[in-house]
Formats: C-alpha cells, structure tokens, sequence
C-alpha cells in the first residue's frame, strides 16, 4: 500500500512521525512525506523516504492563498492515488481531507495533536474563530479515522457532535525511546531547571521567567535554562532582545537550538512546561519522564495525560508565576523526592508512552481496515474507544 503522511513542517515529520513510518516501510509499505521545505527535509530523504514539497502558509488565513494551498495538495494526492492519507496538525486536517475526499482516497486518517491556543484563548477573535474551526472539523472528518491524543480532546469532539465515538482512537502521543537506564540525578548545590521548546509565549516562556525572577529574588539555589529556537514567521515568538535581556539580569540562562536532546536532559534536575494552551500530550515531557526526571506542567489538558500530581512531578494553575516558583522550591529542596518521582515517571513511560506500545497502537488504526486482505493483520494494541 502507498501511504501519505502531511504535515505543516518536515520537522514535524522528523521529530515526531519518523518511528512510525519506518515500522509501516518495513512492513512492505511505500510511504511518501508531504510538507513544506526545511532543514529536516534532507534528514528525512538521507532516510529514504521520497518528499513531496507542498508550501503551507502555518499562519494567517488569506482565502486566495488557501485556495491555492488546496489546489497543490489536490495535485499531489491525485498524481500519488494513495491507499491512505494520514494528516497532523489543524490546516493539514482540513485541507488534507477537503483534497483527500475530492481525490476518492479511501482512508483518511486524521491525528488531533492538542487543541492549541484557538481552543483555549479568551479573546473574542479566538471564540469567534473558533466556531467557524468546529464547524469545519465537524464538516471534513465525517468518514474518516480520527485519531486523539489526550481523552478530553476526544470528549470534546464527541460531545460537541464534531465526531462519532467509534470513529475515534486514543493514541496517547507519538511515543519516545526509552533510555536503557536513567541518566544519574546530580547532587548539587544549584539545581538545574530546564525548560525545552519553541521560544514562543503559549509555551509558558513569560510564566516561567517570572518564576524564575522570583526564585532568584529569594536566593533559591536554582539554575533556570531556556532551551529551544525562536521561530521565525511566528507571531507569539518571543523576541530575542527579550531573551538576552533576561540573561543579562542573570534571571535564566539560554542554551538555543539542541540536537543532543538526551544530553540535555541528563544535566536537568528538574523540566518544566508550563504551557497556557492545550497540547496533545508533550513530547518533552514524556522524554524527561523517560530520563527519570521530575516534572512540572501547567494544568492543563494534555499535560494531565503525562503528569501526576505528586507522583511524577507538579501540576500548577496556568499562568501562575507564584505557583510555578514555589513548586520548583519544593522539589529543589528535596533530592529523594526529585528521585522518586523520576523513578514513578520512568515507569509511567515505559508501560504507556513508549515508541513500541504508541507504534503497535497506531499501526492497528490504520492497518485495521486491510485486515485479511492480502496477509496484512493489524498490529496489537489499538485504542478504539467505542
């Protein structure tokens, strides 16, 4: 079978989808990745995966340009008659499946990945958005295979009519390797704080230097380190002046762009997100539960999905500088503690977030509707929540 995964960046693919793609390869499937340009998409090529280049505006709606987004993603679905199309991220879902139906592919497989900032915005333009959003989702994933990454995205949807029960699958992320053993947990006098992700407000960046001013009025014995680029074209982007300012009042570090992503967390003691919008389920904080770290995240959905408050890590109100700041207090001053909850979170991981347990689940949903047809039988482990 041929298989299409589009997504609005190739990093996205890179980062997040590759796993999956080579499980589905080595099963005999040809599968083609569509995105637009970037620096990831040799590094998805140098793989051996063939790439279609589909430019995609990521923000802004600007009718004339997503017509003509629509008509290139046509093109190639028609040109590649695909067995499936599988889709992430919101322009790609609806676009995707707008052009998916048109062109008669048979399987469409949707992935929610959070909800994002449209969903959780107070302002009236996000509310008003946001309907027009719904009813679009309500619209293109009729027949089509929706996969949710945190069960209250899923309850949403439902209860809202957007989707139908037993259309939906819960995939709780896109999973991570696990380490064969935890990285030690120094013994230091300062304890190292690290938040990983885009630079950008909705990630929390703002709460967490205001924790970070108010532990470093305090005197707390806390290194805070930003660890992430900032995004270019991206209007919640946090200005790099901004950034180096809050270095030169020694209130955080900045470590940019990492690679090395398992380097990095082996010299955190503690990994914070503390997100104002809803995610799917953060890949950052799986990965630091997998290194036996503690964590700390907003309360919000998706998060909650990862941690546990008081067993892997804190859980604190959005937006909440003071909160934030006294939960890293607590668990800097606690090395059996931060031990613990490391140890908890390993095992959170390793029994549901792992990339074997999330790639058998998701290659159930989408081998599932070729079942006896040619040998091919669905892997184990699918999440249907009917």
């Amino acid at each position: 079978m041929k298989i299409l995964f589009f997504a609005n960046t190739s990093w996205n693919l890179y980062n997040f989808r590759l796993p999956l793609m080579k499980a589905l390869r080595n099963m005999g499937h040809t599968l083609v990745a569509v995105a637009p340009k970037d620096r990831f998409t040799d590094r998805i090529q140098a793989q051996g995966f063939r790439w279609r280049h589909l430019p995609l505006q990521q923000h802004g709606l600007n009718p004339l340009v997503d017509l003509w987004t629509l008509w290139q993603i046509w093109r190639i679905y028609r040109a590649e008659k695909p067995d499936i199309v599988s889709h992430f991220t919101i322009k790609c879902v609806l676009y995707g499946s707008i052009a998916a139906h048109v062109c008669g592919v048979k399987h469409i497989v949707n992935t929610i990945t959070g909800l994002g900032l449209l969903f959780t915005h107070p302002h009236l333009h996000y509310r008003m958005l946001r309907g027009v959003v719904m009813l679009a989702y309500k619209r293109v994933l009729r027949n089509t295979t929706v996969i949710f990454q945190n069960v209250e995205d899923r309850e949403l949807f439902v209860s809202k009519g957007i989707v139908k029960a037993s259309q939906t699958h819960l995939v709780r992320g896109s999973g991570v390797e696990m380490p064969e053993t935890a990285p030690p947990l120094a013994d230091n006098a300062v304890v190292r704080v690290i938040l990983p992700g885009r630079l950008v407000w909705t990630k929390g960046v703002r709460v967490f230097a205001k924790a970070a001013r108010l532990l470093k009025d305090s005197q707390a014995p806390v290194e805070m380190v930003l660890v992430g680029q900032i995004p270019h074209n991206d209007r919640t982007a946090i200005p790099k002046a901004q950034v180096e300012q809050w270095e030169q009042e020694g209130v955080l570090v900045w470590w940019g762009w990492r690679d090395d992503m398992h380097s990095v967390y082996e010299q955190a003691d503690i990994v914070c997100l503390p997100s104002l919008y809803g995610e799917g389920v953060p890949r950052t904080l799986i990965e630091a539960a997998a290194h036996g770290r503690p964590v700390i995240a907003a309360d919000n959905r998706g998060c909650r999905d990862i941690v546990r408050d008081g067993v892997n890590g804190c859980l604190v109100p959005q937006d909440d500088a003071e909160a934030l700041a006294n939960a890293i207090r607590q668990l800097a001053a606690d090395r059996a503690l931060r031990l613990q909850m490391g140890a908890a979170g390993r095992e959170m991981v390793r029994s549901g977030f792992s990339a074997k347990n999330i790639i058998a689940q998701s290659m159930a949903v989408y081998l599932a509707p070729f079942a006896g047809q040619g040998g091919i039988e669905p892997a184990p482990g699918d999440q249907n929540l009917r």
